[in-house]
């Protein structure tokens, strides 16, 4: 009975709102029909028709935008031109054509500059990130917006500061970087209570409610949700109550609450049909009730219908075409960097054909010694003695290349883990910079309240500078202990807080190469074992290349199930085990994978030095023997487990004897 509630404003305001529309809408076109002379006026009242203009009339709307910037192009009206080409880039953004709304937006900032028009440099700069946010390219979007920030606090319009706050905070909420996204979120909701827009603080408080679906909180995300629905109900928005009712369908259905989940669903349905918009995020909305509801015959149908309606309306050579607005000089940039790119990986070809070369030729030359052994035995020592220098010489630099290659997973790891406080760092740092810029405005007009008030936004934001420079300070500091040469020394070292580090470590590394992997990570630490005397940079290489060479099966399982019909694709879920245990006097560790598994008929020779079973330039074949050897050394013994098609585990024991009392 309480969702009935919601049912009958939505079908009442529905039929309202469109009655109050087509009269406004054929005013507006009887204005421009009787108003014919070819001046400014005429280009404000097309401007004015064209925004009036319902989404489910694209065409007409696209052809008014388009007459209004000829016109003011023919009357050489460079302002009425700038504001007709922001309505035609925002116009093609909402409509997912990519590179027609950026081209657009690229010659408004080209304009605004030359007008001096800031309002509108904020409003493109946001609205040009806004476009680059919905495809997809979400750095590009924060970048834009922090631009439209920046020309908004200088002009101090409090409206523009809103609409950059709000992208800001939608940008981090689909990266699920949560705190920033909240301290975004905030930001726009103070500025929108300032100026009493209900319905911007609605939309931040949804994004509340995304990060509480997120962690699994969904009778709090759900409050969330029915506060913007209904804000948007009051502001009579038929969009804004599609969206609205397909958030609170896709939370009821992960509640497994599937009666409230069609409901919604089927109403946000009802809405496109009657207002004629795109169905997809309705569709989307079913897909997930009836996965929720195991009917997934049903569920795969409508999959299949949001799956048509999107590509449908998605321009999928928008990315192309944006690169060709941008000029020759953009597409020369790209040529010089694939060339590079082909070098290195020739490059690489060639140092990995030349080390294959060289072990080859020591052991021609070893085979060639030792015929000369029988035949002149004294010569024969002299020369195997040099040919065996030569061989450790080579070996030694594998070894040491070997390294150098653990070292680049780490140091991929570190960058990952410090850009978070550097966010911070940057972020409030470019605030201050404004906030001094208005201090020094308001103490040169001798208001000195508004001037504290800034000099204590300015302290707030120097101790939140401070705070995160320190948690980069410490993240450092911690790093720098374990790619330290190693001393050879064991020290009491805590072997759970080292598998989790390393753990961590090598997914980022692998992320930074290659921004499409994703892996599931498993730990299970036996928190009664303690610190254990070990030396911790020669374990933590060992721990590193079994979580690389993990990490590394389950990708190539993932490009293999990717290659198989989608059926396939969805069953294979890539996932990496660490886990620690104490059994008698001996400590496990422990690293699991259920990738692609190692062939039986090569078992008995993966810790054999040189031996590899990836691709030519991939692997050195030194990993898993310097890893053999390390764990041998401190007393231990390193196993296999494998199943082809199925996982590998590595399972590294060291003895009792280790652990500190």
């Amino acid at each position: 009975m309480k969702i009935l509630f919601w049912l009958l404003p939505i079908l009442i305001l529905s039929g309202k709102v469109l009655h109050a529309q087509n009269i406004n809408i054929d005013s507006l076109q009887r204005d421009v029909d009787r108003y014919t002379k070819e001046d400014t006026v005429r280009v404000n009242k097309l401007l004015e028709l064209g925004k009036a203009i319902p989404g489910n009339q694209k065409e007409k709307a696209e052809a008014i935008f388009l007459q209004a910037e000829k016109l003011a192009v023919k009357i050489g009206w460079k302002k009425g031109e700038a504001y007709a080409l922001f309505e035609i880039s925002k116009f093609y953004g909402d409509h997912k054509q990519f590179d027609k709304g950026i081209s657009a937006g690229l010659r408004v900032i080209d304009l605004a500059i030359v007008l001096k028009d800031s309002s509108l440099l904020a409003f493109v700069y946001t609205d040009l990130g806004d476009t680059y946010r919905y495809m997809g390219d979400k750095q590009q979007g924060i970048t834009l917006a922090n631009k439209g920030l920046s020309v908004a606090r200088r002009i101090k319009n409090q409206k523009m500061k809103l609409y950059a706050y709000s992208l800001l905070a939608r940008s981090y909420s689909e990266m699920k970087q949560w705190e920033q996204s909240r301290f975004y979120v905030d930001s726009a909701i103070k500025t929108a209570s300032a100026i009493n827009d209900h319905r911007s603080r609605a939309r931040m408080i949804s994004l509340l409610g995304h990060e509480q679906a997120e962690l699994k909180n969904f009778d709090k995300a759900k409050d969330y949700y029915l506060l913007y629905l209904q804000t948007e109900i009051e502001a009579k928005n038929q969009v804004g109550i599609s969206w609205g009712s397909c958030l609170l369908s896709r939370n009821y259905a992960s509640m497994k609450q599937i009666d409230s989940a069609m409901f919604f669903a089927n109403q946000a349905a009802e809405i496109c049909l009657q207002n004629k918009m795109d169905p997809d995020e309705a569709y989307f909305s079913f897909y997930k009730a009836y996965e929720a509801a195991s009917n997934y015959k049903q569920a795969l149908k409508y999959r299949m219908l949001y799956d048509s309606c999107f590509l449908k309306s998605y321009n999928v050579n928008a990315g192309q075409n944006v690169a060709e607005v941008q000029g020759k000089s953009e597409q020369d940039k790209k040529d010089l960097i694939t060339k590079l790119e082909q070098d290195k990986i020739q490059s690489e070809a060639r140092r990995s054909r030349d080390i294959q070369y060289v072990i080859i030729g020591v052991v021609v030359l070893i085979a060639m010694f030792f015929y000369w052994f029988s035949q002149q035995k004294q010569k024969a020592k002299l020369k195997i003695e040099q040919a065996y220098t030569e061989l450790k010489s080579t070996q030694s630099q594998l070894i040491q290349s070997e390294k150098m290659a653990s070292l680049g997973e780490l140091t991929a790891g570190i960058a990952h883990e410090i850009q978070n406080p550097l966010n911070f760092v940057n972020n409030f740092s470019e605030l201050n910079s404004e906030l001094i810029v208005e201090l020094k405005d308001e103490l040169t007009k001798g208001n000195l309240e508004e001037a504290k008030a800034i000099a204590g936004d300015i302290d707030e934001n120097e101790q939140k500078i401070l705070h995160h420079g320190k948690r980069a300070d410490a993240i450092v500091k911690g790093m720098l202990q374990h790619s330290r040469s190693s001393s050879g020394k064991k020290e009491p070292t805590d072997i759970n807080a080292l598998a989790d580090e390393y753990l961590r470590l090598a997914y980022h590394g692998l992320r930074a190469k290659d921004k499409s992997f994703n892996a599931k990570m498993e730990t299970d630490f036996d928190a009664s074992i303690g610190m254990i005397n070990i030396i911790p940079q020669d374990i933590g290489r060992v721990i590193l290349n079994l979580i690389t060479n993990a990490f590394y099966a389950v990708n190539e399982m993932q490009k293999f199930c990717q290659a198989e019909p989608v059926e396939a694709n969805r069953k294979y879920e890539p996932m990496v085990a660490v886990s620690t245990k104490k059994i008698g006097d001996r400590i496990e560790i422990m690293v699991k994978d259920n990738g692609n598994g190692i062939p039986e008929r090569v078992l008995d020779k993966i810790f054999q030095p040189f031996f590899t079973t990836k691709p030519t330039g991939q692997g050195t074949g030194l990993g898993l023997s310097l890893s053999y050897d390390i764990v041998k050394a401190h007393g231990g013994e390193l196993k296999v487990e494998t199943k082809e098609g199925v996982g590998t585990i590595f399972t590294a024991q060291l003895p009792m004897i280790s652990i500190i009392p």
